[in-house]
């Protein structure tokens, strides 16, 4: 393995490290605060990031695919609202994992609304994910239902917002792409946060913290697939749904054997349709987008 790889595949590993972390610093503020204010507070952070590093690589912000990056942005950020509303709601382990189905959706919306030709491994994998869903949202673990579908809202509006981002970044940079969600989400989440606001510096200090951690993320990310092929990356980054599992463990959520049995055919429907991927587009990184909703 060549350095530039070995420092690719380290650097995937902190991302997939650090998006879980995301996560269990999500459930733990939202103990004294709203996901609108946790989703406020990470979209204010990334938003002043964003600003920082173009300003300091190009001096101004530009935008050239104005509808692919205004629709990127409305999608994802609906995308990451639902998310941490999610994590609020149920365990983040559930979340993460039902969240993390978004490829799926991704190939469906690109059939439907971009005419692109559906896969042979799409419809195998999707009914891999939506039995293993099933097992999931049925383990018995007694989360309210209404955070598991909060989680799979996620992935469906990540599989539009990703669509679009794929056409955007032709001509955006990452960061210009990263800021698209955090300007869109961060006046609705505020807003929607301000009917039940409540001032904890602890819990708005992790809300930030979680700003800063994805942020590192998604550098380590981007950074990252540039020097992995397409495939190891996307097995490594299931490795963020078995972090994320391990941090809600160590915070004392509930883990039934359903669950895992549902874990392990989504891990299968979405390990298909990466291999098929690869097999079709060898060794080439155009696909994977370098920027996570």
């Amino acid at each position: 393995m060549l350095r530039n790889e070995r420092l690719g595949v380290l650097s995937l590993l902190t991302a997939a490290f650090l998006f879980a972390l995301t996560t269990a610093l999500v459930k733990l503020s939202s103990a004294s605060i709203s996901g609108y204010m946790i989703s406020a507070m990470r979209f204010l952070v990334g938003a002043v990031l964003s600003c920082a590093a173009i300003l300091a690589r190009r001096g101004r912000i530009r935008v050239t695919n104005k509808k692919d990056w205004i629709l990127r942005g409305v999608y994802g950020a609906a995308s990451m609202i639902f998310s941490y509303l999610a994590i609020a709601r149920t365990s983040g382990g559930r979340a993460t994992l039902l969240g993390n189905t978004y490829p799926i959706f991704v190939a469906l919306f690109a059939a439907l609304f971009f005419r692109e030709r559906l896969s042979a491994a799409a419809i195998p994998s999707l009914a891999l994910c939506t039995l293993g869903s099933a097992l999931v949202l049925n383990d018995g673990a007694g989360y309210p239902t209404a955070g598991d579908v909060l989680a799979i809202l996620s992935a469906v509006f990540a599989g539009l917002a990703l669509n679009h981002l794929k056409r955007a970044r032709a001509t955006e940079d990452p960061f210009t792409l990263y800021l698209s969600p955090c300007l869109f989400g961060l006046p609705v989440s505020a807003a929607l946060s301000a009917k039940t606001a409540v001032f904890h510096p602890g819990a708005l200090a992790l809300a930030a913290g979680v700003g800063v951690v994805v942020f590192a993320a998604q550098i380590c990310m981007t950074w990252g697939y540039k020097h992995v092929p397409v495939a190891r990356g996307s097995r490594i980054f299931y490795l963020e749904t078995l972090l994320a599992v391990g941090f809600g463990a160590l915070l004392g959520e509930r883990l039934k054997p359903a669950f895992f049995f549902g874990g392990a055919l989504i891990a299968a429907g979405l390990a298909f349709d990466t291999w098929d991927a690869a097999r079709r587009r060898p060794a080439l990184n155009s696909g994977i987008p370098e920027v996570r909703t």
